[in-house]
């Protein structure tokens, strides 16, 4: 059973495995050769290596027995002087001196590198070397004597045969004027030397002091915007009166103290609460329907402390228009005036502004604030006038925006137009100018005996100053 299950081999298969056979033959008799030439090589490249090492080594042991082969001097081991005390060299023949007096062609190839930022201390240290080197080398030249000039033609060539005595024991005559030029260009060169150095010793030493220089640190200035708060006078004020009157707004204010008063201003007629005002005639009688009163009459002729009438004691109060904030471009502050035989101090409410009238009191009284809360707003006159309160076109100085009409309506231009118009009715000349841009502030007051008239001042914003 077990020859019968062995696998037949077929001639074919015979063949097959042969030809493997061989090729692995083959193939491990060039890996065979292959290893053999590499080893072959590599003993080739190391003899070489070794051959040009040794030719190295040779080389330098023959440059070194040439250096060693040096010049016989005399017994006591002293150069041979002349008559002059410098010392003499071995006598040279014309090729000699031709071949020494050759000038040395030399090339330089010169690489443009961009300058880089020198250490001054090890510059230093350079030049000490540079100078070092250069006073060697001149002490050696100044030792060695000045070479006999021989012409090279054949008589001297003759000549030179027949000399008995040879430069070493022959002295050289000099003149003293030869040795004065020696002395005068070793003089020269060395007064070169010492202004290089001094020159290069002073430009490294400027540049360390001033790499030594530390930086001034440049401070960052960082702005505060946070703003300072209101002084304390101004905002303890402010707070006193809004206790007393939430409709208190702020107050009006002349640098000269011409006026000097808190302003109040009605929501309408009815209050923050919902409540209807109290309104007051003009002789005292409460007013029991408010239909045809708006909130500019709810402080008209009452004291905005005390919310009673008052007309003979303060005289009502000053009030802004109740259809103003504070975002306005015009705001309209009105206040009564008292007649001098009414009031003979003349300074209830208003009252003091009539001396704006007369144009010698404007230069004393031209600029004004408003204290309001956490800020103050600056104001400059530009206009003192009075318009007729029936002239429809004069009232419309009691726009809120110039360029609206009272219901809101754009009115483009109007307020270049006007500013036109109240410049030429103005009491006087006034140098300050309006702008359809500036911010303003009306004051409205009425005239003595002229019912029909108010006074307007009109002064422009030059600086608001906003407090925390």
């Amino acid at each position: 059973m077990a020859d019968e299950n062995k696998p037949k081999v077929t001639g074919k298969r015979t063949v097959k495995y042969k030809q493997i056979a061989e090729d692995l033959a083959k193939q491990n008799k060039e890996a065979l050769a292959n290893t053999r030439l590499g080893k072959r090589k590599q003993a080739e490249r190391i003899a070489k290596q070794e051959a040009e090492e040794a030719a190295r080594i040779k080389q330098q042991q023959m440059f070194q027995a040439q250096k060693a082969v040096q010049p016989q001097k005399p017994a006591n081991n002293q150069p041979v002087a002349n008559q002059n005390g410098l010392p003499v060299s071995e006598p040279r023949t014309i090729q000699e001196i031709n071949e020494q007096d050759k000038p040395v062609q030399t090339t330089a190839t010169v690489q443009k590198k961009e300058p880089a930022k020198a250490d001054p201390v090890q510059k230093q240290s350079e030049v000490k070397t540079n100078t070092a080197k250069t006073i060697e080398q001149l002490k050696k030249t100044s030792e060695e004597p000045k070479k006999a000039e021989i012409k090279p033609n054949k008589e001297n060539a003759n000549n030179s045969s027949d000399k008995k005595e040879t430069p070493q024991n022959q002295p050289q005559n000099k003149p003293d004027e030869e040795k004065r030029n020696h002395k005068g260009i070793l003089f020269a060169i060395a007064a070169a030397i010492f202004t290089i150095v001094l020159f290069i010793g002073g430009s490294a030493l400027l540049n360390k002091n001033k790499n030594d220089i530390p930086e001034e640190p440049v401070e960052e200035v960082i702005e505060d915007n946070t703003p300072e708060p209101m002084p304390a006078e101004l905002k303890n004020e402010w707070l006193g009166n809004k206790a007393i009157n939430p409709d208190f707004i702020g107050s009006i204010k002349f640098d000269s103290g011409l006026i000097d008063l808190p302003f109040v201003q009605a929501t309408d007629v009815y209050d923050r609460y919902g409540k209807p005002y109290i309104f007051y005639t003009e002789d005292g009688q409460l007013v029991e329907d408010i239909e045809n009163y708006t909130g500019n009459d709810v402080y008209i002729w009452t004291n905005w402390k005390t919310g009673e009438y008052d007309r003979y004691d303060e005289g009502g109060s000053v009030f802004m228009d109740y259809r103003n904030n504070l975002k306005d471009q015009n705001l309209i502050i009105y206040g009564h005036h008292f007649a001098r035989d009414w009031d003979p101090s003349g300074s209830k409410q208003f009252t003091p502004l009539d001396a704006l009238l007369e144009e010698g009191n404007y230069e004393a009284n031209r600029t004004l604030k408003l204290i309001l809360n956490n800020e103050i707003r600056e104001y400059v006159i530009t206009n003192v006038f009075t318009i007729d309160i029936e002239n429809d076109y004069e009232l419309n100085i009691l726009r809120r925006n110039m360029n609206e009409d009272y219901s809101g309506n754009a009115d483009p231009g109007f307020f270049n137009e006007f500013i036109r118009y109240i410049d030429g009715i103005n009491r006087y000349p006034i140098g300050e100018k309006l702008n359809e841009g500036d911010s303003i502030l009306t004051l409205v007051t009425c005239m003595q005996h002229q019912p029909e008239l108010r006074q307007i001042i009109i002064a422009k914003e030059t600086e608001k100053t906003v407090y925390k």
